[in-house]
């Protein structure tokens, strides 16, 4: 009985601080994140989708982190607002957009709904979008760390580097200066490529903030953040302590059954 009780109690504890199935959809305004974008780039790359190769380019974008707000109040475990970047480069940025919160652990197992464009199958946008949120939780601590012209380098770096990720190992991607400085653009490309390089099989957990496509074909970009927020310890510790006295209820009436017996 004792052991099926704290059975129970586990199990109890592992529902309620489960990551949350977020099934319905949010709507979230975004802006660039100020002082961490260096500047608009010109971006090429091709994807093989079927029988066809396709290529892409896209002139003066912004690369670096974006600041996305939920508006109203957050899904659980998440807070009102986060760094996100990009990982859609097929469909142009839209204010507000209405989003599926998908929460992941490596490996996922999301919906590609680009699957047209980008001609993954799911499990390698999957992959893909693992490795991107390794990226993320490494490096994006050190873009918010940074300051300055280096917070703006580390940014577009960070952006470009999961731009390359998400656009599949043969896609030949590649990126020219749009408009920024010479020096700047230099350490920006040898970063890229070192944080680039540095994924190997590394696979992360993170949130993808979804566009709801089932709402309109070019509903907004896709947007990659952290994972939703995990308990506070004392949260737990209360938790547990809360159900205590089922475990000395069922003790109890152990010692009073074989006392019966006696």
């Amino acid at each position: 009985m004792i052991r099926r009780v704290i059975a129970l109690i586990l199990l109890l504890t592992a529902v309620v601080y489960a990551r949350p199935a977020l099934a319905q959809t949010y709507t979230m305004n975004d802006s660039l994140e100020p002082g961490a974008w260096a500047g608009p780039v010109n971006i090429t790359w091709s994807e093989t989708v079927g029988a066809n190769t396709v290529n892409y380019s896209a002139s003066d974008v912004a690369a670096g982190p974006q600041i996305a707000s939920f508006v109203g109040a957050p899904p659980q475990g998440y807070a009102s607002s986060y760094d996100v970047y990009c990982v859609d480069m097929y469909h142009w940025d839209q204010n507000p957009t209405v989003v599926n919160v998908e929460s992941f652990d490596a490996v996922s197992s999301l919906t590609d709904f680009n699957a047209p464009f980008d001609g993954f199958t799911q499990a390698q946008w999957n992959t893909h979008l693992d490795q991107a949120a390794w990226l993320y939780g490494q490096y994006n601590p050190l873009v918010q760390g940074a300051s300055g012209i280096t917070k703006a380098e580390d940014g577009a770096a960070l952006q470009l580097a999961i731009w390359d990720i998400m656009s599949g190992p043969n896609s030949g991607f590649s990126f020219t200066n749009g408009g920024i400085g010479a020096g700047e653009f230099a350490t920006i490309e040898g970063l890229m490529s070192t944080w680039y390089n540095s994924v190997g099989n590394n696979v992360g957990d993170g949130t993808l903030f979804q566009t709801n496509r089932r709402l309109s074909p070019d509903a907004g970009q896709d947007r990659l953040g952290p994972p939703p927020m995990a308990p506070e310890g004392s949260s737990f510790a209360l938790f547990a302590f809360a159900l205590a006295p089922l475990a000395l209820i069922a003790i109890r009436k152990r010692r009073l059954a074989a006392q019966a017996k006696s």
